[in-house]
């Protein structure tokens, strides 16, 4: 979950629409959702500035502790509630904090002004049409009228900066919380469809097909591994263990001779081990190169474990 942060707006965004003067700061944090189109920019927002971490509200109390001698009121963060779907913000209106100054069905842009310093933020959602992944950005725009304005930022831009990232981070859980549906108490369902990696596509997986699917798992997954017997659960394990520590293919006669077991045994296990796919992989010469989680083939993943050993993951 990696919040990306920017020192300009974000394309098409409309906060600095109608924007007087110049302004003198500018942040903006990106995060990358799930798709949210059964929820609108405005139940986003309310989201967004509600579901806050007891850290994050008390961030928020010692900046605000900060401000004070300034004059300065950003106002309370209200207790989580349940919100309502159907909320609009429309200009003029308080969302949360803020007043809302100007909108459109994938941005809020709100505002405060001040003697000391005017800002603007906002929350934007940057849809792609062509992923089930949506961008979030959280942006802050400030223009400050005099020394003050100066004075005050300093001390509260490192608390401003760890705060929008974090409410970001936040938003993000509760947003994928949001897409669960609790049927009974202590029971979680998943919505009507599942996103499926497959290559380098995600894809949707009708709720009948994944219903299907989880009933026949734990039965499919026990056949496949009834062949296995003791020397093949040893063989699979040792190997695992071992690729790390040697750091090159392990040979039959070597996983033989450390388990104290037939060569011919061994080539056996090894073959039906490989062929009932079980993420055991052999080279040409029959070592094995692969154990699933770790290969010693040169892959893009990295494994380090709290051992000290370093290993390519499969």
């Amino acid at each position: 979950m990696k919040v990306q942060e920017f020192n300009s707006q974000p394309d098409n965004s409309i906060i600095l629409k109608d924007f007087n003067g110049e302004h003198h700061y500018v942040d903006s944090f990106r995060i990358d959702i799930i798709n949210t189109n059964d929820y609108s920019i405005d139940y986003l927002t309310a989201l967004l500035f509600t579901a806050v971490p007891k850290w994050v509200r008390l961030l928020l109390a010692i900046r605000d502790l900060i401000v004070k001698p300034f004059g300065l009121e950003t106002g309370i963060v209200p207790e989580v509630r349940e919100l309502d779907k159907s909320i609009r913000y429309n200009q003029g209106d308080r969302a949360v904090f803020f007043q809302v100054i100007d909108r459109s069905e994938s941005e809020i842009v709100m505002a405060g002004d001040d003697k000391h310093l005017y800002f603007r933020t906002s929350l934007f959602i940057q849809k792609n049409p062509s992923s089930n992944f949506q961008s979030v950005f959280l942006t802050t725009i400030v223009q400050f009228h005099n020394i003050w304005g100066r004075i005050y930022f300093a001390p509260v831009k490192p608390f401003h900066k760890l705060i929008m990232k974090r409410l970001l981070i936040n938003f993000s859980k509760t947003v994928s919380k949001t897409n669960l549906q609790i049927h009974k108490k202590g029971e979680i369902f998943m919505n009507e469809t599942v996103l499926i990696g497959r290559g380098h596509e995600i894809t949707e997986m009708p709720q009948k097909d994944w219903e299907s699917g989880l009933s026949q798992a734990q039965q499919h997954i026990k056949g496949r591994l009834d062949f296995m017997s003791e020397d093949h659960h040893l063989v699979r394990n040792f190997v695992v263990k071992e690729l790390p520590n040697v750091g090159e293919p392990l040979s039959s006669e070597f996983i033989a001779k450390e388990l104290n077991l037939p060569v011919s045994r061994v080539k056996v296990i090894l073959e039906e081990l490989e062929k009932h796919m079980t993420f055991l992989f052999r080279n040409e010469q029959g070592a094995v190169t692969w154990a699933y989680p770790v290969t010693v083939d040169d892959t893009p993943h990295h494994i380090t474990f709290n051992t000290g050993e370093q290993i390519n993951a499969a």
